[in-house]
């Protein structure tokens, strides 16, 4: 992994808290993140350029994945063990 994903990865987990985290759902999230829909056309078609050679988008959805299913377990188990605790 490159710093440029990591360092998404770490803004859509730590900072922007995303939700759907589809690669339709990270692409989203970065346009959302630059103000995609401000910029004029060509700029929008030099960011296309720069977003897709830096980032590699199916990876840092990925990874989102991977870390919202641990982060789903550990809620699993932290309320069976609040379950087990209590009866």
């Amino acid at each position: 992994m490159n710093e440029a994903n990591q360092a998404v990865l770490n803004y859509l987990t730590n900072t922007y808290r995303i939700q759907d985290v589809s690669i339709e759902g990270v692409e989203q999230a970065i346009d959302t993140i630059f103000n995609f829909n401000m910029l004029t056309p060509l700029q929008k078609q030099l960011f296309n350029i720069i977003i897709l050679q830096a980032l590699d988008i199916e990876y840092i959805s990925e990874q989102l994945t991977s870390y919202m299913m641990e982060e789903e377990l550990k809620r699993i188990e932290a309320q069976k063990e609040d379950y087990y605790d209590n009866q």
